[in-house]
């Protein structure tokens, strides 16, 4: 009995550490006259990104019909909107940033979050079939989140092309 016990608390705190640790790449960003550094954001947009993509992953999984997938899709949704509200929202993150490339992906971020809320608010609506009709028909938000991707991945690319040490010659 004990042991099952002591199995169980053990299992609550590694959920409990795993949940706070999530986000963590969005902590602690100091927003400057210019934005936020690039090399300290670009991890936050991967964590932004990739909960947009389970959120999708959910979606897809609810409009195949797995009603569990619902309640998981807005959970995620939660998580991904306080990871937003951390930032300051959207309307902080599409100013201008001194960095034209984050100023384009925090636009495409912003757009494809706006668009998983439609259809996540789609997802909480009392009647089946609007449910399942917002469930599948997202092809318009895995555009926005694949267009954040491609802003992301060249960011990336960039930015490791500044940071290359110089070679020698």
């Amino acid at each position: 009995m004990t042991k099952s016990l002591a199995l169980l608390l053990t299992g609550l705190l590694v959920l409990t550490g795993c949940s706070r640790s999530r986000g963590r790449a969005c902590d602690g960003l100091v927003y400057t006259e210019m934005g936020i550094d690039t090399r300290q954001y670009l991890p936050c947009a991967s964590h932004i990104l990739d909960t947009m993509r389970v959120l999708d992953q959910h979606l897809e999984s609810y409009g195949a019909g797995k009603d569990a997938s619902r309640f998981d899709a807005m959970g995620t949704m939660t998580e991904l909107r306080k990871l937003l509200e951390g930032l300051g929202g959207t309307v902080k993150l599409r100013r201008r940033w001194v960095d034209a490339q984050m100023t384009d992906l925090n636009d495409a971020l912003c757009t494809a979050y706006e668009v998983y809320y439609i259809e996540a608010y789609g997802l909480r609506h009392p009647d089946k079939r609007f449910r399942e009709y917002s469930a599948h028909n997202h092809d318009l938000t895995k555009r926005y989140a694949n267009e954040a991707w491609a802003y992301y991945a060249n960011a990336v690319n960039s930015t490791s092309i500044l940071n290359a040490p110089a070679l020698a010659g």
